[in-house]
């Protein structure tokens, strides 16, 4: 399968929905265990483009990032019940399903990550997305003192996937490498009662945002 080739333009303004919360976010989520490195050089960069940002437009109100309600909460944006039976089904056009993948760092349009997979529901969300051929979930920023997802996130894209159990003593089951291809807004969680249960990962309905000039 050939991945997308996604435009190399993006609005720079847009992208601090992803990133202008990121030096209150939590620590990295459970599920990935990145270097120290890496999360200074995500840190970095996501500063210098909220400063860029917010020079050229300080009011800007695409400059504030979007929560979502709290878990639990009595949410409008949130559907509990039957979901699709794939990991992603077309609704419209930009409306898909995708999985979701709670993380506190930001990540930033057309760049590539490598995250370490050892909880039991994102080793079934991998199993998932590779039965079906998507390959892809959405990643957005959590709230580590609220639990509240923001509400545009980004769209990872699995280029590889290597097992590495043996290696591990199954300490981590996969190393994967991905490309963010783009972002999304999410319009509804499907299943809201996983956040708590840790059973399963989470579904979401989102919708496809476009990536203009700066």
């Amino acid at each position: 399968e050939t991945r997308p080739r996604p435009s190399m333009r993006f609005d720079v303004i847009g992208v601090l929905a992803l990133c202008g919360a990121a030096a209150g976010a939590s620590a990295v989520h459970g599920s990935v265990r990145a270097p120290a490195a890496a999360w200074s050089w995500h840190t970095s960069r996501a500063t210098k483009v909220s400063r860029v940002a917010l020079s050229m437009d300080a009011e800007a109100p695409s400059a504030r990032v979007r929560w979502l309600p709290p878990f639990g909460s009595d949410r409008t944006d949130v559907l509990d019940g039957p979901t699709e039976a794939s990991t992603e089904a077309e609704v419209e056009e930009d409306v898909l399903t995708l999985p979701v993948f709670p993380l506190g760092v930001c990540y930033l349009p057309f760049t590539s990550h490598v995250l370490n997979i050892f909880e039991p529901r994102y080793r079934q969300m991998y199993s998932d997305i590779l039965f079906n051929g998507s390959r892809r979930f959405v990643v957005t920023m959590v709230d580590g003192d609220t639990g509240r997802l923001a509400k545009t996130g980004v769209v990872f894209y699995l280029d590889e996937l290597k097992e590495v159990s043996e290696q591990t003593g199954d300490a981590v089951k996969y190393v994967c490498q991905h490309s963010v291809i783009g972002r999304v807004d999410i319009e509804a969680i499907l299943n809201p009662s996983a956040w708590e249960t840790r059973e399963t990962y989470l579904k979401a309905r989102v919708r496809m945002l476009p990536e203009t000039a700066d």
